[in-house]
């Protein structure tokens, strides 16, 4: 077990804010990327995409995608060319390319305007996500400083 504490996540969380900021500074205008909308994946994803929306002032728009505990998947519809994709662990890479596949399928976005982040991701994920801080190698289970019960 991976105890996950509120500074290391906030000094994460701010390591995203800047890597999202450098996407604006980018020289070659068919590689720039502005977000406009920060879509936060319900439960794990909510806490940093809050986060994130605060740090960066973009709007945040919370989506249910469970892969497990329900199978519960909202359509997604988006009216902003520029997403950011946020997530707390990028375990297999089911839900991200579950959520990257449905906005593609239901908007008008290149695939090349989605970025996606995380705090955590596993070695053994089939998805790459653009942007991570921390990576495992095993199956360990990350407690979060937000699931942690008093």
């Amino acid at each position: 077990m991976i105890q996950y504490s509120y500074d290391k996540f906030y000094n994460d969380i701010r390591q995203i804010a800047t890597w999202v900021q450098t996407w604006d500074e980018v020289s070659t205008p068919s590689m720039q990327w502005d977000p406009t909308v920060i879509i936060s994946i319900a439960r794990g994803g909510l806490v940093p995409g809050v986060y994130l929306s605060h740090m960066l002032g973009i709007r945040n728009k919370p989506v249910v995608w469970q892969t497990r505990d329900g199978k519960i998947n909202e359509t997604i519809n988006i009216d902003s060319k520029e997403i950011l994709i946020v997530d707390d662990i990028n375990d297999s890479g089911v839900t991200f390319d579950g959520v990257v596949d449905n906005i593609l399928a239901n908007n008008d976005i290149k695939r090349g305007k989605i970025k996606t982040v995380c705090l955590w991701t596993r070695y053994s994920s089939k998805f790459k996500v653009d942007h991570t801080v921390n990576t495992v190698d095993n199956d360990d289970w990350i407690v979060f400083p937000w699931e942690q019960e008093n």
